[in-house]
């Protein structure tokens, strides 16, 4: 195939719960990233749920957390 042929795709859109439920698991793995015990991690939950509230999609989520990974 010499050519690739670009459709239009839809995506389904993501509920907020979703969007907060895949956050919050991607931050505490962060979190145990960099040392974090499992049983200290509830003490970060509630800045994680208030850094969720302003995520409305996960692209930028993304590119945060991978800017953070970096560090």
């Amino acid at each position: 195939m010499d050519k690739v042929v670009q459709l239009p795709l839809s995506v389904p859109n993501i509920s907020q719960e979703d969007i907060d439920l895949v956050c919050t698991i991607c931050m505490k793995n962060l979190l145990m990233h960099y040392g974090i015990n499992k049983e200290d991690i509830e003490k970060y939950i509630q800045a994680v749920k208030l850094f969720n509230k302003n995520i409305k999609d996960l692209r930028p989520f993304k590119r945060k957390v991978n800017s953070i990974i970096i560090l």
